[in-house]
């Protein structure tokens, strides 16, 4: 006669004590899981670069404030990003290197490097 066990496990442990082990196999997983996880993200901290930064149009800097012109010169109140406004004349430049070529009572043009535009006065 051959014994054939209506259950594979082990006669000398307990239920409780399958269930313990049942336990400490899922703690032993989710531990596992966890430390994969955090590699995951050190790895992903390591190699992240920021984008780089996006280029500002300088155009966009530039606000013409006011035009003054009297007979055989014309000035005007340009203001760079948030200052207060300086006054310039043809051939100045700013302090963000965007050089005033050009000026009549109405209109100023601005150059920086090979980009040349204009600005009028603003109404509001």
């Amino acid at each position: 006669m051959r014994f054939n066990p209506k259950l594979d496990r082990d006669p000398t442990l307990s239920p409780m004590d399958i269930k313990k082990l049942a336990q400490i196999a899922l703690e032993q997983e989710w531990e596992k899981e966890r430390l994969r996880k955090e590699a995951v993200e050190r790895e992903r901290r390591a190699n992240y670069r920021p984008p780089p930064p996006k280029p500002i149009d300088i155009r966009t800097t530039i606000k013409l404030m006011g035009i003054t012109a009297v007979p055989g010169s014309v000035t005007a109140i340009v203001a760079v990003g948030s200052d207060d406004g300086e006054i310039v004349r043809i051939g100045d430049k700013l302090r963000n290197g965007v050089q005033v070529i050009k000026m009549n009572p109405n209109v100023v043009w601005f150059k920086y490097k090979n980009i040349v535009w204009q600005r009028s006065v603003s109404k509001d």
